[in-house]
């Protein structure tokens, strides 16, 4: 089912195939420093990627959405916003390693 996932054509194709699998036991105490890894590894090894979220300077980045999603981003005014305030620690990690 990883490999699926994996080669998936379309990030919702991989969405809907990740649906299907049981999440690990811990997943709710692990899945922001899951992605917090991933999304820092995305923006370390992929410099164009990096500089485009350096351009965004000090601006407050918000993750929104329309499907009700709050522990990531914002639906509606409400929610957490976590994948935007990784992005915002993955920004500076990144202008702290780039000497800017």
């Amino acid at each position: 089912m990883r490999e699926q996932i994996r080669l998936a054509k379309r990030p919702g194709k991989a969405k809907k195939l990740g649906s299907k699998v049981k999440p690990r036991a811990d997943w709710d105490e692990v899945r922001a420093e899951v992605m917090r890894h991933l999304v820092s590894q995305k923006f370390q090894r992929h410099s164009e990627l990096g500089d485009q979220l350096l351009a965004t300077g000090n601006a407050e980045l918000v993750e929104e959405n329309s499907w009700g999603d709050t522990f990531w981003g914002v639906c509606e005014g409400e929610g957490e916003n976590r994948l935007g305030r990784i992005l915002m620690e993955v920004r500076q990690e990144l202008r702290l390693s780039r000497g800017r």
